[in-house]
């Protein structure tokens, strides 16, 4: 499992470096962004092939997706 509490731009600039320290079925939380930046973070890591779980709710939402 990985959590992160950072702000959406290093969230996404890290996207591949993170998605590639997970093991088979591993957990990724991303904490530390606004409701209008969830969907941009959702999507890098989606591009490196992780599995949106929670899009996360609310004005600061939490982000799960799981890999492979």
């Amino acid at each position: 499992m990985l959590i992160a509490n950072i702000l959406a731009g290093p969230l996404i600039e890290l996207a591949p470096t993170f998605a590639k320290s997970l093991a088979s079925g591993g957990t990724v939380i991303l904490a530390g962004l606004l409701d209008t930046q969830a969907d941009a973070v959702a999507a890098a890591y989606q591009a490196q092939g992780l599995q949106l779980i929670d899009p996360g709710h609310g004005e600061w939402p939490v982000v799960e997706l799981k890999a492979p």
